[in-house]
């Protein structure tokens, strides 16, 4: 992300939760949350990324007005 322009301002690591539904037979998994800047038109990128990562089970990108 940041060789791409892009700038994370805050990661916040929530630690090991237990999932609403099994995800992949997994009924646990480990919370991250990050404030990053991008260009709008990377973002479809990025979403690539993160769903071709295995280790990944969910992800959720929104905008925010800051």
């Amino acid at each position: 992300m940041t060789s791409r322009g892009g700038e994370i301002r805050d990661m916040e690591v929530w630690g090991r939760r237990r999932l609403a539904y099994p995800i992949k037979r997994r009924h646990d998994g480990i919370f991250h949350l990050a404030h990053f800047t991008l260009d709008p038109e990377l973002t479809v990128e990025l979403e690539r990324a993160l769903r071709l990562n295995e280790q990944i089970l969910r992800h959720l990108i929104i905008r925010t007005d800051d």
